[in-house]
């Protein structure tokens, strides 16, 4: 396990797959945190974790080569990288951790394999250059995609599986025009689509049951008619409220 490195450290890094003879399979908890001159990081195959907050405040970092071995990482694991661009999480990941990417405001992709089920709260938070995404089988926790401003399209659920999406997940997306949800998804938290005023039309399928107190506060470009799933037995206070184009 590397467990720290100095923060002088520049450039682009290459981490080697043994060291003394043994395999690195970890990168430990804040190992890289502060490394501001770093600007890009290649992870041999054989890692299999990145610990708490390991790029933490990586200012300067743009690339990471993640390899098909890494099957966690800690949370806060990249938050506030602010030049990394973009991420292709392994194939092997099933939890996006507490903060993942959150701050990392000129990420523009993150690529989200099948093997994902859980996306936890703040991951992508306040990634202001995100565009798309797609989450074919992920429950959505509590503001997971807050203030993404430049989120423009987003699929959630393209099968069958049982997911919801909570609390605060797509707050403040002021751009999002486009959302997907599918036949899976069984709830939609509190707050969830608040303040999506590019929002125009929504398809809510028949497997959602709930709908939180103001899902859709203050979706103001809602343009005319929005069809209800029959399965529904709760719609929360305040879900619609403000939506002037109904």
């Amino acid at each position: 396990t590397i467990t720290d490195v100095d923060e002088s450290i520049s450039g682009d890094v290459t981490i080697p797959a043994t060291l003394g003879g043994y395999p690195v399979t970890a990168i430990g908890n804040f190992a890289f945190d502060y490394c501001d001159s770093l600007t890009g990081i290649t992870i041999p195959d054989g890692v299999i974790t990145l610990g708490n907050a390991a790029f933490y405040n990586c200012g300067k970092l743009t690339d990471v080569v993640f390899p098909n071995s890494i099957n966690s990482f800690g949370v806060y694991c990249f938050q506030n990288c602010k030049s990394l661009r973009s991420v292709v999480i392994p194939a092997g990941v099933s939890t996006l951790a507490y903060g993942l990417f959150s701050g990392c405001s000129l990420l523009a992709s993150a690529t989200i394999p099948d093997s994902v089920t859980l996306i936890e709260r703040y991951a992508f938070k306040e990634c202001s250059s995100l565009t798309t995404i797609t989450m074919p089988n992920s429950t959505i926790s509590y503001g997971a995609f807050q203030n993404c401003t430049a989120l423009s399209s987003v699929v959630i659920c393209s099968s069958a599986a049982t997911t919801s999406i909570e609390d605060y997940a797509f707050a403040n997306c002021s751009k999002l025009t486009s959302i997907v949800i599918g036949n899976g998804v069984t709830s939609i938290g509190n707050y969830v689509f608040s303040d999506c005023t590019s929002l125009t039309s929504v398809a809510i399928p028949n497997s959602v049951t709930s709908i939180g107190i103001g899902a859709f506060y203050w979706c103001s470009g809602f343009d005319g008619t929005l069809t209800l799933s029959g399965n529904l037995t709760t719609i929360g206070e305040y879900a619609f409220s403000h939506c002037k184009g109904l």
